[in-house]
């Protein structure tokens, strides 16, 4: 089914995120299989002596093997992955989930019109 959509949307890239996601891994070997262009997001830090994420690692091995770039979401998710999987690291670029401090302040919880109280909850 994924084969045909692929070709039936003429798609020309596919970008898949989470290792543990069987159609993520599924889209990447296709898009290899089409000639298509892929990349790879992750946001995960598996480990690497627990028999779940051995595992994973040589799953997400051999799917990132036909990649043409992967992102992660942090410098350390970065390491991790280049650490899990053997891949080139100039393949691998961190964009991290960022926030501009200078521009983000937390409300002040006296002004917010909603609060725990009026959802019906307690204070904690």
């Amino acid at each position: 089914l994924l084969r045909y959509i692929l070709i039936r949307e003429n798609i020309q890239l596919v970008h898949s995120h989470q290792a543990t996601s069987t159609l993520a891994n599924e889209a990447i070997v296709y898009a290899s299989e089409l000639g298509l262009a892929s990349v790879y997001t992750d946001h995960s830090l598996f480990g690497f002596d627990d028999l779940a994420s051995v595992i994973l690692n040589r799953v997400l091995k051999t799917t990132l093997s036909t990649v043409g770039a992967v992102i992660c979401v942090s410098h350390t998710c970065r390491e991790n992955l280049i650490m899990r999987t053997n891949i080139d690291p100039t393949m691998v670029h961190a964009i991290p989930n960022a926030i501009d401090a200078t521009q983000f302040t937390p409300a002040d919880p006296g002004k917010l019109p909603y609060t725990r109280a009026l959802a019906g909850r307690s204070e904690r």
